[in-house]
């Protein structure tokens, strides 16, 4: 006797979340929806200024906000699924090396804090925490050797800020 069990697509799509294929297509989706809910946002603040009495100077902010936040939620969410997109395909082509995914990491982190940063406009006092917090990764992105993540991971000394496809595997000193 035997028994066997054909699943659902949906439940044999979500069975495959580390496959490539299936992380496009889920980022695809999710970017539909950040788009159609942006764009909702945008047409809402336009019916809004369509109107024929004025916007107070408070409404002018608060659609100022509204238009500003729709861009920056599809900007957000194309930083953090790029970088997720990125380190799956290295992992899928047997080319993923921690060192250029912290590097890159790094990248896309500051990217996004800086983007957040700008939509906010915080004080001063805010800045200057964010900035300081910013310091360590700044120092591990241009200071690779002295936290254990080797030259030549990185590309420095060749001219390349990141590795090749084509470029080798680094030395096993490299690596802890």
């Amino acid at each position: 006797m035997s028994v066997s069990l054909k699943p659902s697509w949906q439940r044999l799509w979500a069975a495959q979340n580390n496959r490539l294929t299936a992380a496009k297509l889920d980022t695809l989706g999710g970017l539909l929806w950040t788009l159609t809910m942006s764009g909702l946002l945008l047409r809402a603040a336009l019916l809004f200024r369509k109107r024929t009495s004025l916007p107070t100077a408070r409404q002018k902010l608060t659609l100022r906000n509204l238009e500003l936040c729709a861009f920056t939620v599809v900007a957000l969410f194309l930083l953090i699924r790029v970088d997720d997109l990125i380190r799956l395909y290295d992992q899928a082509s047997d080319r993923w090396w921690l060192d250029d995914a912290l590097l890159r990491g790094h990248v896309f982190a500051l990217a996004a804090a800086a983007l957040l940063f700008s939509f906010a406009k915080p004080p001063r006092s805010i800045w200057v925490a964010g900035a300081l917090l910013m310091l360590p990764p700044l120092a591990t992105m241009t200071l690779p050797e002295v936290f254990g993540l080797c030259e030549s991971c990185t590309g420095r000394g060749r001219g390349r800020a990141w590795r090749s496809p084509r470029r080798p595997r680094p030395p096993a000193a490299c690596w802890p």
